[in-house]
């Protein structure tokens, strides 16, 4: 394969920065500073793209974002990697047109990291009809208690702390029942 052309690596990097996004959307609060900071490089990137280039339009292949034939995002076989997003919904073709607003950023990031339930295998395929048609979509972000999971396990000393607390207010619970009979 050949050298990738300026056109090229501007698309390479784009998706780079919002393929990033998405994985730390799946693992942090959208407000924490690794989200936000992920997803202004993202805008960014794609705004130096549009402004050098025009609109961005990718195929979809089994293994990459293709752009003119040149690859520019290799998949790989990470849950959240963005080519196999796409590629296993059959879609194909990707357009990211000229000044998406920021907030359309966000919804598409917050669809691409949504869990969806297993059972369910066209939830994803019909939030991003959803998210096409400019309605509402459903796919939500991590529960309650995996947000505690992913907060205890950020700050490693709390998990002691809150082990024992949950300890103590079980062994409260016991002998409040024994006191009360």
């Amino acid at each position: 394969m050949g050298a990738v052309s300026e056109r090229g690596k501007l698309a390479g990097v784009a998706f780079g920065h919002l393929q990033r996004t998405v994985r730390f959307y799946r693992l942090y609060p959208h407000d924490h500073p690794f989200c936000v900071d992920a997803k202004a490089d993202t805008y960014q990137a794609l705004g130096e793209i549009h402004r050098e280039h025009g609109a961005l339009e990718v195929e979809v292949g089994f293994d990459g974002f293709y752009l003119d034939e040149e690859l520019v995002l290799a998949g790989d076989d990470t849950s959240g990697a963005l080519v196999g997003l796409f590629y296993y919904e059959a879609i194909r073709e990707l357009l990211i047109d000229i000044g998406i607003p920021e907030d359309e950023l966000t919804r598409l990031v917050e669809i691409l990291s949504a869990p969806y339930p297993e059972g369910n295998k066209d939830a994803f395929a019909d939030d991003l009809e959803r998210f096409l048609a400019g309605q509402r979509v459903v796919g939500g972000g991590p529960s309650a208690f995996k947000r505690l999971r992913m907060s205890l396990r950020r700050r490693r000393v709390l998990a002691p702390l809150a082990a024992l607390l949950a300890g103590l207010a079980g062994v409260s619970a016991v002998g409040g029942g024994y006191a009360f009979m």
